[in-house]
């Protein structure tokens, strides 16, 4: 595992720190406890394919994560020769079996091997810290897929919880506070692939903490999502004392679910986003990617389903990154796309819920053909990979659906009112991104703009921009020309002191469908325009008409009311 860090000067992440120890990591956790010396202080928790998970603890003094402790096994009732949890329920579970909440013991037949207490070695798939608030409890859930050396998905997963109240000794001989993470509960799953967490709020009720895991299973229609609640003060069997404990309070049917996301949409209320991926495990045909993903809302007992994200996809048959794949064969007027789109969001593999700068909501799909826990060679026969896709939320209709070009804040900045329903989806367009073997994305704000940073099983992390280009020249334009074929059509913003340029051909989205008839070229602000210094020696201030006269190539004759008499032009 490497820790990358931000350089502001070169607007890049760069490498920080290698965490040597763990070189098969299949998921990180960033948290911070006040433990009991009154100080804050910050970690960082890392899962081991292999088995372990390890937490680090900044060590300010050498400005680097220094080892903290590593999360203890845990014995459970298991079949050593499987692999698998040995459940009372099943009819030859003998020497020790796991109840509905409870240990049992009985006894085996003569001759019969039975199962018993041991610390199988499991495979984490994913982490969440979080904390609940009625208690000052901290938790770190562990989704696990499988027992190492076993291909047994039925294996536990578990939560654990923060001991702050006394010091560890680290590897150096220091004394640092908090102890660490202790078993809690072990959770009954099939194949976990992920965990979430989400504090439910409302008002005149006391709040429900929400703990959510994707049962991957073996990929196919005996996945379910569960929905636990921590209960205050319960029994706990595991710790054998009224400490709490994690209640089940609901399995969500899914197909192949690998990953569950929830989160709150301001006042339209808490959604979950369930990752409904494949139909049967994958030994070929691509057909088993194509089921859509749910939306599930929160109606004050319990999820019910919401929304079906039924959008098309693109897959990616580009041969380098990170280009886009080539834009389709069009005349200048708009026509169906030349290129064959998925009828549905296929194997979708995460969520990512992100908020912009200007308060936009957005939902991130992550996409991609070949089982998650397949390695990159085993996926080769399969060309193309599903395109990514970011859906935006109407804020009219409520439901999330392909990029809207009107957003909220922008409409009103520029108008100065609301912006109104009928014009909403007015120039709507899909947006699709090319990022291979897709697995999860983040989202991180930095500084006015936000960072979307995907890890992709074929092209490693990558960082992305999620800006929108804007193109001055149009606010209050004074005038309008055009060229003597009619293609180019020239705009003068005096408002906005800027000229643009735009052609008549057909402007596409991410799925090649027609957007606008027409396509932005060029524009040109107030300020000097680059190697045209001599050219415009005010640059575009004033600006009130625009002309365009024909000699070699095209040109721009610029009048402007601070210029003095006569045109300035160029070629």
């Amino acid at each position: 595992a490497v820790v990358l860090m931000w350089n502001a000067t070169s607007l890049k992440y760069e490498l920080f720190q290698e965490l040597r120890a763990e070189s098969s990591a299949s998921d990180v956790e960033f948290f911070e406890v006040t433990n009991l010396d009154g100080r804050l202080y910050s970690y960082l928790a890392v899962a081991n394919l292999r088995g372990g998970i390890g937490v680090y603890v900044w060590d300010a003094a050498r400005s680097m994560f220094a080892m903290h402790h590593a999360v203890p096994a845990v014995s459970l009732p298991y079949n050593v020769t499987s692999g698998c949890i040995c459940r009372c329920s099943q009819p030859d579970a003998c020497g020790a079996c796991f109840g509905a909440l409870f240990t049992y013991f009985p006894q085996c037949p003569p001759g019969q091997a039975g199962c018993q207490y041991t610390d199988l070695v499991l495979s984490p798939r994913k982490l969440k810290h979080f904390t609940v608030a009625q208690t000052g409890e901290h938790f770190l859930a562990v989704a696990n897929y499988n027992s190492v050396g076993s291909t047994c998905t039925d294996v536990f997963s578990m939560v654990y919880r923060w001991n702050g109240d006394a010091p560890r000794s680290s590897r150096q001989g220091e004394a640092v506070w908090g102890y660490g993470f202790e078993a809690f509960q072990a959770l009954d799953t099939h194949g976990a692939l992920d965990v979430d967490f989400v504090a439910v709020e409302s008002a005149g009720a006391a709040t429900r903490n929400m703990l959510f895991v994707a049962n991957f299973a073996e990929g196919g229609p005996g996945s379910v999502a569960m929905v636990w609640e921590h209960v205050p003060y319960l029994y706990n069997h595991l710790l054998q004392a009224r400490a709490g404990r994690f209640e089940l309070r609901q399995s969500i049917p899914a197909q192949g679910v690998s990953a569950v996301h929830p989160f709150r949409v301001g006042d339209d209320g808490y959604f979950l986003a369930v990752a409904n991926r494949q139909t049967a495990p994958f030994t070929g045909d691509i057909a088993v990617y194509s089921v859509s993903p749910q939306l599930l809302k929160w109606n004050g007992t319990m999820f019910e389903l919401y929304q079906t994200l039924e959008f098309a996809s693109i897959p990616d048959e580009t041969s380098y990154f990170p280009d886009p794949p080539p834009a389709p064969n069009v005349s200048a007027v708009p026509g169906p796309p030349t290129w064959t789109s998925l009828s549905n969001l296929a194997g979708a593999t995460s969520f990512t819920y992100f908020q912009d700068v200007d308060g936009e909501h957005y939902l991130l799909v992550a996409q991609s053909f070949c089982d998650p826990l397949t390695n990159r060679s085993a996926c080769s026969s399969i060309v193309s990979q599903p395109q990514s896709t970011i859906l935006q939320w109407d804020t009219t209709e409520k439901i999330f659906t392909e990029m809207l070009a009107w957003a909220d804040t922008l409409y009103e900045e520029v108008h100065g009112e609301p912006v109104h329903p009928e014009i909403r989806r007015y120039h709507q367009a899909a947006l699709r991104m090319p990022m291979g073997r897709a697995l999860r994305f983040a989202a991180a704000t930095v500084g006015d703009e936000v960072l979307l940073v995907s890890s992709s099983a074929d092209k490693g992390a990558v960082a992305i921009r999620f800006v929108f280009n804007t193109a001055p020249g149009f606010g209050g334009a004074f005038t309008l020309a055009a060229d003597s074929s009619h293609r180019f059509l020239y705009t003068a913003s005096e408002k906005e002191q800027a000229v643009a340029v735009i052609e008549l051909a057909p402007s596409l989205d991410s799925l090649g469908n027609p957007v606008s008839i027409f396509e932005h070229v060029q524009s040109l602000s107030q300020l000097p325009l680059q190697g045209r210094v001599d050219a415009v020696p005010q640059g575009l201030q004033g600006v009130r008409s625009v002309s365009v006269e024909e000699v070699d190539c095209t040109g721009y004759i610029v009048d402007s009311g601070m210029m003095g008499p006569g045109s300035v032009g160029g070629g």
